[in-house]
């Protein structure tokens, strides 16, 4: 049941549906994005981690390769694939400019949801990869 929710999830943010994204949210969620150690509480702050990736990557695409549902957890096995067309913001506070390069990786994302809502994400990916892909580490 809650894997739906997560195909979903990715539908509205591959659409850009940000009203359905916000619908998804529980009023308390957690993100915690393991790669940049941000953490994301309640859903402005979620939403704004959302709008920074489509924002970072326009025409990006998430999907499922393979769910793993636990009781009220669900653990999606993904890939990534956006072009980076804007500058990215860092957790420190800088920016990296827009590179138009392409990144495809995969990921995990685990999900704790109550009242059929997401409450808890964690995610999980390459970012050393993600940076290699989009020439900003040195050759």
């Amino acid at each position: 049941m809650s894997a739906k929710l997560i195909d979903a999830f990715f539908s509205a943010v591959n659409t850009g549906d940000m009203d359905a994204v916000r619908n998804l949210f529980h009023s308390d969620i957690v993100g915690v994005d393991n790669a940049t150690g941000k953490v994301s509480n309640g859903i402005d702050e979620n939403m704004a981690d959302v709008n920074e990736w489509r924002g970072n990557f326009s025409n990006m695409r998430v999907e499922a390769v393979k769910h793993y549902e636990f009781g009220s957890t669900v653990v999606t096995e993904m890939k990534f694939e956006g072009t980076n067309d804007s500058d990215m913001h860092m957790p420190d506070g800088t920016s990296i400019p827009a590179t138009g390069k392409t990144v495809v990786m995969q990921g995990c994302q685990v999900v704790e949801f109550a009242d059929g809502k997401m409450l808890n994400t964690r995610q999980y990916y390459d970012m050393l990869g993600m940076m290699a892909q989009l020439g900003l580490l040195p050759s």
